[in-house]
């Protein structure tokens, strides 16, 4: 009687070469792992077996766009070397994780570089600059956010490894919030319109600045001497 392939423990390998490096792992974490890429290339109708790609070391699939130190920091999330568990990586192999998930389409090792790249506290210039590179909205959003409040301001230097424009765009809004907490910092607010009476929303912009005046430009109400119109510095 022939012997059979157990369906479930039956790992098949694959060979990949990156940068003239030959690596055969077990083809299931790249299965799993990707949405499209490795699943539709390992489900192509494939030759004979001895011009099969990947095989063997001597026809290995070729990798492109990425390094050796790329590649085996996936290989290391995929593959522990040190048994179960998530690794401890730098910055940078976590960096060069997300990468590789995005360039191959695999939502898993994003999400846990995401998160692990947040436990390592990225400065704002990386958040901006990692969150266009791979589509990481929330970076872009707080990075932004922290460089234009940026009181003391951040060396154009650094600014300027974000391209020109956006450097000058940050500039812009840096002295932009610079003027506009000048202007609030010398006025008073009408608490009428801080805190509308019907409930609503408080009114925190323009439109309540007293301006030295002794009435509201907005409401029109004298809130001088006034406990439920009172003024708010």
């Amino acid at each position: 009687m022939p012997r059979q392939r157990s369906e479930k423990y039956y790992y098949e390998t694959v060979v990949f070469e990156v940068e003239e490096r030959i690596y055969r792992v077990c083809r299931y974490g790249f299965v799993n792992w990707s949405q499209s890429i490795f699943c539709d290339m390992f489900s192509l109708p494939q030759p004979e077996e001895d011009k099969r790609e990947g095989d063997r070391d001597e026809n290995p699939i070729k990798l492109s766009g990425c390094t050796k130190e790329e590649f085996e920091s996936l290989l290391e999330l995929m593959y522990p070397s040190e048994g179960p568990g998530i690794p401890i990586f730098s910055k940078e192999q976590w960096t060069n994780i997300l990468k590789l998930a995005r360039l191959w389409d695999m939502p898993k090792p994003a999400r846990i570089a995401i998160s692990k790249l947040n436990e390592l506290s990225l400065t704002p210039i990386e958040m901006v600059t990692l969150g266009k590179a791979y589509a990481v909205p929330e970076w872009l959003k707080e990075g932004y956010t922290t460089l234009i409040e940026d009181v003391h301001g951040s060396p154009l230097e650094r600014l300027m490894t974000l391209g020109m424009e956006i450097a000058c765009r940050i500039l812009w809004a840096q002295n932009q919030v610079h003027i506009r907490r000048e202007s609030i910092g010398s006025t008073r607010y009408c608490g009428r319109c801080i805190h509308p009476p019907s409930g609503g929303r408080p009114r925190l912009r323009v439109a309540a600045l007293l301006n030295g005046q002794y009435y509201c430009d907005y409401c029109e109400i004298d809130p001088t001497g006034n406990e439920e119109y009172g003024l708010y510095g």
